[in-house]
């Protein structure tokens, strides 16, 4: 009897079992079905304030990354800026035909001035192409160091996510500090001499005509052929997990120009859909709105103009200059990486026409602060525009 009991509650076991294990198949195969149905996402999503509104671009599914470079890999020479340092550089200027993309990464082969070197410092930038020399200041500047530990050569890589609107080429920059302004040098091929370089020393920048500067980029364009999506679409919120859907945007189109009706700092994420199925959500991006509620766009009118910070990096004083077309209050704040606010100067009525500010790299009580990046954030009557300083000291 014993035994019969002990064969029964097998077969029972047995039969719970592989009613479970059925089940937990089912699920693992409709989660499965439910993954592959779903659609690929949106591969990243930025943004640029335009006249005070946020004006949002994204890359679809078929968007793909590429490297931009005019070398072949191997340097015949290692070489520096020879001449008296004053923001010593190496720029290399590159082409990429798209309607907008984003620079996601730079690099450069670099190498010890020494054998007996132990570590490098140095920054990379991106700079905005203005169609003639000098190029724009930096849109994005990193500081990098680079330990030898017995090492030759080394393709120091810095992530930048600079994007460009309507700009067929921009420059890459390698910039020496003055207290090694021999360190570390940089890989040079000369298996071509076409030129896209740049020498930019005590305030000179000229084209250089020998081999290509090993400085390479990897950017990140739409594919539009690519894409099979149906429709994208446009969520907006407050706070990055609680946001809303505001637009529906045809396939095909990869921007769209937001005009919300009340000013703030707004965070934004974009969808996919295909075959009525829509995919995770995009990465977040936060961007400010002056809340007008008209697109100034439309009306054709540029209510207020900021300038790029002039010269940037800078070692005494930076300069920027803001123009309105009516009487508004003006002001502006500097803060440090840390979101810490260093200096202020406090808003007041500013006339019609174009006005120079200046910032002398000190805090509020005078003290001189230190290298770094700072963020300015200035604010022109209701609207909220922000700008990236660089001071070397």
């Amino acid at each position: 009897m014993t035994a019969g009991f002990s064969f029964l509650t097998c077969r029972c076991l047995k039969g719970r079992m592989d009613k479970r294990i059925v089940f937990i198949l089912a699920a693992v195969l409709f989660s499965l079905q439910l993954t592959f149905a779903q659609p690929a996402s949106v591969k990243y999503l930025t943004g640029r304030s335009e006249n005070g509104q946020p004006h949002l671009f994204w890359f679809g599914a078929g968007a793909a990354e590429s490297s931009l470079y005019y070398d072949d890999g191997t340097a015949e020479w290692p070489v520096f800026v020879s001449g008296q340092w004053a923001d010593n550089q190496i720029l290399l200027r590159f082409s990429c035909n798209a309607p907008f993309y984003v620079v996601k990464e730079l690099s450069a082969l670099v190498m010890p001035d020494q054998l007996s070197d132990t570590a490098s410092q140095f920054a990379l930038s991106v700079k905005k192409d203005t169609g003639a020399s000098p190029p724009g200041p930096p849109l994005s500047f990193d500081t990098m160091v680079v330990q030898w530990s017995g090492q030759n050569s080394v393709w120091a890589k810095k992530a930048n996510n600079v994007l460009f609107v309507g700009d067929s080429s921009f420059w890459g920059a390698l910039h020496w500090f003055v207290e090694n302004p021999t360190n570390p040098r940089i890989g040079e091929d000369r298996s071509d001499t076409s030129g896209r370089n740049y020498v930019g020393f005590s305030g000179s920048f000229s084209p250089w005509s020998g081999g290509k500067r090993m400085i390479r980029a990897k950017v990140l364009a739409n594919n539009p052929p690519m894409e099979d999506a149906d429709s994208f679409w446009v969520y907006r919120g407050s706070d990055s997990s609680l946001v809303s859907h505001i637009a529906t945007i045809n396939s095909g189109k990869f921007d769209y120009f937001d005009v919300p009706q009340s000013g703030g700092d707004y965070f934004y994420r974009v969808t996919r859909w295909e075959s009525d199925v829509e995919s995770q959500p995009s990465n977040a991006h936060l961007l400010t709105a002056s809340g007008t509620g008209i697109n100034l766009h439309e009306n054709e009118k540029s209510v207020f103009l900021l300038s790029e910070p002039f010269p940037n990096p800078f070692s005494s004083n930076v300069l920027f200059t803001a123009r309105t077309d009516r009487q508004m209050e003006v002001g502006f704040s500097i803060y440090n990486l840390l979101g810490q606010k260093v200096y202020s100067k406090p808003t007041s009525h500013y006339s019609a026409g174009e006005h120079s500010f200046l910032w002398n790299g000190k805090d509020e009580r005078g003290q001189i602060l230190p290298s770094g990046l700072y963020f300015l954030r200035f604010r022109a009557g209701e609207e909220v525009f922000f700008k990236k300083v660089t001071l070397l000291r």
